[in-house]
């Protein structure tokens, strides 16, 4: 028996943690940015950090970036309106971003060593009766915990071609992963030898381990990025190259039809006091329109723009360009998602 069958059960737990993770953030509306994400640097180090629990193996670990690349977009589509990837290496990678009308660009680097020590778990003395009942009942459990040394170093970046520097910088650690019987035994030998011993002391260092915990630790480190960012939106949203923020943004309709509608906000002493623009468009293949410029409110130092964009019949996520006067002209863009069916009516 080979490995593809493991393989097949990894990816449908995978496919349902996924869904759990979507179902869990549903209650919150998702980070107005359309994110782009590119291709992740590999750097090996020669030992870890610090000392590894459980015993040393002779498997080293294998990140395949392009597995990283993918579980990166399926997590984050729960945090994010919208994900693309930017394959392969990119001489500009803001510029490319903007193509694909992104927003802003994650930049990961993987810092990791090789080495892979492992020990049996606290699942598997509770699950040892299985094994009297046959040695298939064990091939489940993840009773064998692997430790290593990796960290994901990731930076934000606005796409804008007028100022690209960080937004935000987030590290993720994954240092342990288990697996069970199934993601380790490469060959029918291993199976055949759990019918007389406990699966939990069977191919601890098998060839299998290598792939298998390599696609555990990239799960975690994807799905506890998009958790992390999720819980830093002010910080993604509030960015102190520009002067402005958007509030209060929602899809709305009135006796106009449907629109998004907002509040653009010139935050307290930042030498800024007024907007120049406030544009938007469906797709990155279109044109910019410009929104009415209706004069601020002001709320003590604080300048207020109200804002409308008509949806008309599109169904697509709306980006919105916002554009300073003064401080260099800056501007950001924003994605949000547009809902024309079930949408409040403005009264």
């Amino acid at each position: 028996m080979d490995t593809r069958c493991s393989r097949s059960i990894s990816a449908t737990l995978l496919l349902l943690s996924l869904v759990g993770c979507a179902t869990r953030r549903a209650d919150r509306p998702p980070v107005p940015f359309h994110i782009a994400i590119t291709q992740p640097r590999l750097e090996p180090r020669r030992e870890p950090r610090s000392r590894l629990l459980g015993n040393p193996t002779q498997v080293r670990l294998a990140i395949d970036t392009q597995l990283l690349v993918a579980n990166l977009e399926s997590a984050l589509a729960n945090t994010f309106v919208r994900v693309s990837t930017i394959p392969g290496d990119v001489e500009d990678a803001a510029a490319r971003a903007r193509e694909l009308g992104a927003d802003i660009l994650l930049q990961a680097t993987i810092e990791y060593a090789p080495q892979i020590h492992t020990e049996i778990n606290s699942s598997f003395w509770p699950n040892l009766p299985l094994f009297a009942l046959g040695g298939p009942f064990c091939w489940f459990v993840a009773d064998r915990s692997y430790y290593c040394d990796l960290v994901m170093k990731t930076t934000i970046r606005s796409a804008s071609a007028r100022s690209s520097s960080a937004i935000h910088e987030e590290n993720v650690v994954a240092n342990e992963a288990s697996l069970n019987f199934l993601e380790r035994a490469d060959w029918l030998g291993p199976y055949l030898l759990s019918v007389a011993v406990p699966a939990g002391l069977i191919s601890a260092d098998s060839g299998a381990v290598s792939g298998a915990l390599g696609e555990e630790l990239v799960r975690k480190i994807s799905e506890r990025l998009a958790g992390n960012l999720l819980g830093q939106e002010s910080r993604l949203t509030e960015w102190s190259e520009v002067a402005f923020s958007l509030e209060n943004v929602v899809t709305t309709t009135d006796e106009k039809g449907a629109a998004l509608v907002g509040q653009a906000v010139i935050r307290k002493d930042t030498g800024i006091e007024a907007l120049r623009a406030i544009e938007y468009r469906f797709g990155p293949a279109a044109e910019f329109a410009s929104t009415a410029l209706e004069d601020p409110s002001r709320d003590g130092k604080t300048l207020v723009y109200d804002f409308r964009v008509p949806v008309g019949e599109n169904s697509g996520p709306v980006q919105l360009r916002v554009t300073q006067r003064g401080g260099g002209g800056r501007q950001r863009t924003y994605t949000y998602p547009v809902k024309t069916k079930g949408v409040r009516r403005a009264r």
